[in-house]
């Protein structure tokens, strides 16, 4: 709970070289270099991990995001937190997203 306080004011984007696709019933986050698809790294994310993704828009903070999560979906706050806060975590490390700033 600490972390997610931690990058609750934070804000991130979608880094350009990344796209989404829906392919049949997948979701999928494809990395892309010049032309070419990264495929040892595409990432088959579930509906909720396309939520938060979709709201990866740079302006929008951490805290909006999972807030827009508990009006959406029947979920309790400690659960959107733990889920928004470990996807960002993980987008991070692959380097798919970039940190756009804080709001004070």
């Amino acid at each position: 709970m600490n972390e997610t306080r931690n990058i609750s004011k934070k804000r991130y984007s979608r880094k350009e070289e990344v796209v989404f696709r829906r392919i049949a019933d997948e979701k999928l986050l494809i990395p892309v270099s010049g032309r070419l698809a990264n495929m040892q790294n595409i990432f088959i994310i579930n509906s909720v991990a396309e939520f938060v993704w979709d709201r990866l828009d740079g302006a929008i903070t951490v805290e909006s995001i999972i807030q827009d999560l508990l009006d959406s979906y029947e979920v309790d706050r400690q659960t959107a937190e733990n889920d928004v806060s470990s996807f960002i975590e993980k987008l991070a490390e692959f380097d798919l997203i970039e940190e756009e700033g804080t709001i004070c």
